[in-house]
């Protein structure tokens, strides 16, 4: 199927680009009928030099592996706490995930959000975090839980 295609594609992007990426992004991809619509969730992994330093008050700098960064995508969605959340047409994942796979500089990042990005000023943002929650609740009735969006980002 297109969208597994489009997802594992996504999941080949590491190192530094992957550092202007939110840690847990949930991406809706629209079908004909929105009961069938597909929901990914996209994890951003962030390296460390050694485990003591995830625990350390040093700078994030001094203590990340960022050439090692990664991103795991996953079927549905995982996590409570989604920073942002994307929503594409199938005739659009060819070009999200070209977007996607170009980011390297914030900027870049910014023009996808404008593209298919749901910012938290959006006026569709509501009916889009409604349709995760019940997607979730369908499709994970043992898991779900109410999605915390107090770390939501606005970009």
């Amino acid at each position: 199927q297109q969208a597994d295609w489009a997802m594992r594609t996504i999941a080949d992007i590491k190192g530094h680009v992957v550092r202007v990426f939110p840690d847990v992004a949930l991406v809706r991809i629209k079908t004909d009928d929105p009961a069938t619509d597909l929901a990914y969730t996209i994890i951003r992994n962030k390296a460390y030099l050694d485990v003591t330093s995830m625990f350390s008050n040093e700078k994030d700098r001094d203590t990340r592996d960022i050439a090692n960064d990664t991103l795991t995508v996953v079927e549905g969605i995982e996590g409570s706490y989604p920073n942002f959340f994307f929503v594409v047409e199938p005739r659009e994942l060819e070009d999200f995930t070209s977007r996607l796979m170009a980011v390297v500089t914030r900027d870049d990042y910014e023009r996808l959000v404008g593209v298919y990005g749901v910012r938290r000023t959006s006026d569709t943002f509501w009916e889009t975090a409604d349709w995760f929650q019940d997607y979730y609740a369908q499709h994970e009735p043992l898991l779900y839980g109410i999605l915390d969006l107090n770390r939501y980002a606005n970009r």
